[in-house]
């Protein structure tokens, strides 16, 4: 079973992902910034450098992090693991769109539909999401803001839309749900971690 938590910088994936395994003592968390390839990536594009980066650059790179992670999912899969992933694929499609700008999205959308039928697709996806002014605070108030949450805090507006693209275009509408984050966490939570049992013990 391989299940995917999604949404923007400061929504609560990882929170969500760390109660689910926590509260499941057959979930296994990842993420594709897990892999030596994919935190080494996290680390570069975190440092003031990377604004200087090709944005060719920048997308070679997460489509590697992809890949990379790839082999590690396969592999869990082929042992029957409960697989909870913050952040997949419709991650990498938004947040590389955003990068780009208009002349160039088209051409990002071409390498995305030549791609997309040779990743691993995800068995649900739960995407989280939260008003914008709420997003922005909560990312404002991380003790570690960097450049890649400035990045979120100037783009929110994109961001959100771009997984709205991706929900419209690509989603399977009996593979994914959406959860709205804002005020009793508890309740969601336990909502979340209840489906996902659901899902596991079909």
């Amino acid at each position: 079973m391989f299940i995917v938590i999604e949404g923007p910088d400061g929504v609560g994936k990882s929170t969500v992902v760390n109660y689910i395994t926590n509260n499941c003592s057959a979930a296994q968390a990842y993420s594709p910034f897990d892999t030596e390839y994919g935190s080494l990536v996290k680390k570069l594009l975190s440092q003031k450098c990377s604004q200087d980066m090709m944005l060719s650059t920048k997308i070679e790179l997460m489509s590697r992090v992809i890949i990379s992670a790839y082999e590690e999912i396969v592999s869990a899969k082929r042992n029957n693991e409960i697989i909870i992933m913050d952040r997949w694929i419709p991650s990498f499609f938004v947040y590389q769109k955003v990068l780009l700008n208009n002349d160039a999205r088209h051409i990002f959308d071409q390498y995305f539909d030549y791609h997309n039928g040779t990743f691993v697709k995800p068995d649900f996806t739960i995407y989280l999401t939260a008003p914008i002014n709420e997003l922005e605070k909560r990312l404002g108030t991380r003790e570690r803001f960097d450049i890649l949450d400035a990045y979120a805090v100037r783009n929110m507006k994109s961001i959100l839309s771009g997984y709205q693209h991706f929900i419209d275009n690509y989603e399977n509408q009996d593979k994914y749900i959406v959860y709205e984050n804002t005020n009793d966490l508890n309740t969601l939570l336990e909502e979340i971690t209840s489906l996902v049992n659901s899902l596991i013990f079909i």
